[in-house]
């Protein structure tokens, strides 16, 4: 797969591209990993990541993701990902998740509070994310809502749409920024 991203404010145009693998030992369980190289602010990354879906019961869900990057100019040198999701029912699900990413000169630390429901073959997500550097007080808020029509098991189409306020490393000489964010995904 592939991304290009066009930033506003005169910057640099944000590429990807990326292969992944996911294995299923059992119904509801998956082993994934991904290779990736990124070209953010005309500096360019490598990052290889692993992670497991598994259900801890028959209404539990959790998820466990890590990254590393050798070059870490604007990936974290590494991330570490944990989500606890818990089925309601009806369709509907509840989820908090955390991340610590870890870059060449700071860290910064992520939160999320998601809702979804499905129905039919459609799919609704509401996602609250708070971010905030370590070391400071300052915090960045965003809300993604995305909507999916799925046409096969595992076929869909979304589309996506995300507001608020992104920590971001700009690269060289490395510094956290954080700027407002608006963006539009379809999938």
């Amino acid at each position: 797969g592939g991304s290009h991203e066009t930033l506003t404010g005169n910057r640099p145009d944000w590429d990807s591209i990326y292969i992944e693998a996911v294995h299923r030992p059992a119904e509801r369980q998956a082993i994934y990993g991904a290779l990736r190289e990124t070209r953010r602010f005309s500096l360019s990354d490598s990052e290889a990541s692993l992670g497991i879906y598994y259900p801890v019961s028959a209404s539990w869900i959790a998820v466990l993701e890590a990254s590393v990057s050798p070059t870490h100019r604007v990936l974290p040198k590494y991330a570490a990902y944990g989500q606890i999701q818990k089925l309601l029912g009806g369709g509907w699900s509840v989820g908090a998740a955390l991340r610590h990413s870890e870059y060449a000169t700071s860290a910064t630390n992520l939160a999320a509070l998601s809702v979804e429901r499905y129905w039919g073959n459609f799919r609704g997500a509401y996602t609250f994310y708070l971010g905030r550097p370590e070391g400071t007080s300052s915090t960045a808020s965003a809300h993604a809502m995305k909507l999916s029509y799925y046409y096969g098991d595992r076929d869909n189409v979304s589309l996506a749409y995300t507001i608020g306020r992104e920590v971001e490393n700009v690269g060289s000489p490395a510094r956290l920024v954080t700027t407002d964010v608006q963006s539009w995904a379809i999938s």
